[in-house]
């Protein structure tokens, strides 16, 4: 008696070895570190630094992280060293004990008081921005002008900083700079100036010649009839 053999479906090799290797490269993308801080690198930043005190003297802005391009001095550089070899997700404290560079006691400048608006009243020890936007802080008031510490007004301090590596990326590229359109429509030549016509000059006639008066007949005299 010949039984009848049972067909069961099994996956063939080429089937299992797909399946495997899709399921290696799942894990293996689930399983990818984040990416490291390092120069060149888009960086977004929650931070606060405090003095030896605990007083809070800087933070990040309100509206979110600090985003900024490392090694493009957008951070003081002795900050920036402390993030290298960060990853997104890490936090981090540290301490700087002078993270905004060396008090210089010779940094200072003037300003003139009509350099400023009307309605600001400038006061010993507050700090106003200059050009580009760095800080500076007033040491004297008086009438004609302000005398400046030019120094960052953190500069010498102690700074302790509790930061968090929020994002790295590639920062974006930059557009390429727009090229001027040219006009659609070329400017026409002006036309010509047309000279004006010279008027009909007409040649004087001659003058018509003068007629000579006709010579009246003259009749001879008859001869005498002989007598």
């Amino acid at each position: 008696m010949i039984r009848e053999t049972e067909n069961t479906d099994r996956p063939t090799t080429r089937h299992a070895r797909a399946a495997t290797a899709m399921f290696v490269a799942l894990l293996g993308a689930s399983c990818s570190e984040p990416p490291l801080v390092e120069p060149g690198k888009q960086v977004s930043l929650i931070y606060e630094a405090t003095d030896p005190d605990g007083n809070v003297l800087d933070v990040n802005p309100d509206d979110g992280p600090l985003v900024f391009i490392v090694g493009a001095g957008m951070v003081q550089p002795k900050v920036e060293a402390e993030l290298i070899g960060m990853r997104a997700g890490e936090e981090k404290t540290f301490t700087i004990p002078d993270a905004y560079g060396a008090h210089n006691p010779k940094k200072t400048g003037t300003l003139t008081r009509k350099a400023l608006a009307a309605d600001v009243v400038p006061n010993v020890g507050d700090v106003i921005p200059m050009a580009g936007g760095l800080p500076a802080t007033i040491l004297e008031v008086n009438d004609r002008y302000l005398v400046l510490d030019l120094n960052h007004p953190l500069a010498g301090k102690e700074l302790t900083f509790a930061v968090k590596v929020v994002e790295v990326k590639d920062p974006e590229p930059e557009p390429p700079p727009q090229q001027p359109q040219a006009p659609a429509q070329q400017p026409q030549a002006p036309a010509a100036a047309q000279q004006p016509e010279a008027p009909d000059q007409k040649q004087p006639e001659a003058p018509a010649a003068e007629q000579q008066p006709e010579a009246a007949d003259e009749k001879q005299p008859e001869a005498p009839a002989p007598s």
